[in-house]
């Protein structure tokens, strides 16, 4: 994962995925540290949402995705901890991925702020392709 720091209890962080151009999973978490994330990837034509939490992976949804050459992504995070998932192939209509906001209190060692992130899993030969970051603090 490649992230940045988060500022505030009250951000929303965007990522687009080259899905064409990509052959890993790719997607975008919120990121404690390698093992205590939140994650919304896009992977072939489904869209999976999973958290990891002291290294244990749990599955929370995972949707199939409409044909489309590039995927918006974007977590919307409120009161520090309340983490809601959403997905557009246009840029403009994000339609929600987990009903229920994902509680992300474990995220933070008590060292470190969370951080909002890229993220490209599988073999070294595959790779993730991304064509903007956008974090916003409010």
């Amino acid at each position: 994962f490649l992230g940045m720091k988060t500022l505030t209890e009250k951000y929303d962080v965007d990522v687009t995925i080259d899905a064409k151009n990509s052959s890993a999973e790719s997607g975008l978490a919120l990121v404690g540290d390698e093992k205590n994330f939140v994650m919304a990837s896009v992977n072939g034509n489904k869209l999976v949402l999973r958290k990891v939490e002291g290294d244990k992976e749990t599955l929370i949804e995972e949707k199939n995705l409409p044909r489309s050459e590039i995927i918006h992504l974007r977590a919307s995070v409120r009161n520090g901890k309340d983490i809601s998932f959403l997905f557009s192939t246009d840029g403009k209509k994000f339609i929600p991925v987990n009903e229920t906001p994902v509680d992300g209190v474990f995220l933070p060692p008590w060292d470190r702020a969370v951080r909002a992130a890229m993220v490209a899993r599988g073999p070294k030969t595959q790779k993730a392709v991304f064509d903007a970051f956008i974090l916003r603090n409010n």
